[in-house]
């Protein structure tokens, strides 16, 4: 059995051909003990939680999001706040 490497790459058949079972038989009680000694349980890992202000503190740990921010503060500085608009200078 050759387990694909990107099976949302495959059309559903070819997965199932590759994997060496069917769609509508599945497979028998001792071929599934073994791939479950073969290959563990069918879990997924789960995700661990962010908090709001996580997600947001890591959004400027991208250089894009720094330099708009600061781009962002100069304009502030400087009055320069709406394209367009006159500064009350």
């Amino acid at each position: 059995m050759k387990i694909p490497q990107n099976p949302w790459a495959f059309s559903a058949q070819e997965v199932l051909k590759r994997l060496e079972t069917s769609a509508e038989e599945g497979l028998s009680a001792v071929e599934a003990k073994r791939r479950h000694r073969r290959f563990g349980f069918n879990r997924l890992r789960e995700a661990k939680t962010r908090s709001g202000w996580r997600i947001l503190a890591d959004q400027f740990r991208s250089l894009m999001a720094v330099l708009l921010s600061a781009a962002t503060g100069l304009a502030f500085a400087f009055g320069d706040w709406m394209e367009g608009w006159p500064s009350s200078r």
